[in-house]
């Protein structure tokens, strides 16, 4: 419960802090008014999307790794950490 209840707050407030952050740099520097609003609005929940996995990845990894009673054992991890990619190459090629 603490787990899923610490990647939704994460998620909530990496999507708000990273849609303030595009916006703030940039929406405002680069576009200056020359987008409508519905372009806008989606270039910027696109990037915070995307920083917003980057971030919940980074965060999902680090608890799932260093927390002793982890949802997904370290082991299992440390096995798709190695053959993972291998995987997905695999899938897509």
């Amino acid at each position: 419960i603490w787990y899923l209840s610490s990647m939704v707050l994460s998620l909530v407030g990496a999507s708000v802090f990273s849609q303030h952050l595009v916006k703030s740099l940039f929406l405002n520097s680069y576009f200056p008014g020359q987008l409508d609003s519905f372009w806008r609005t989606w270039v910027l929940w696109l990037l915070a999307g995307m920083l917003c996995t980057i971030f919940i990845g980074i965060v999902s990894a680090l608890v799932g790794l260093y927390s002793a009673d982890s949802v997904i054992p370290v082991s299992w991890m440390h096995q798709f950490s190695s053959t993972g990619p291998i995987m997905v190459l695999k899938i897509l090629f």
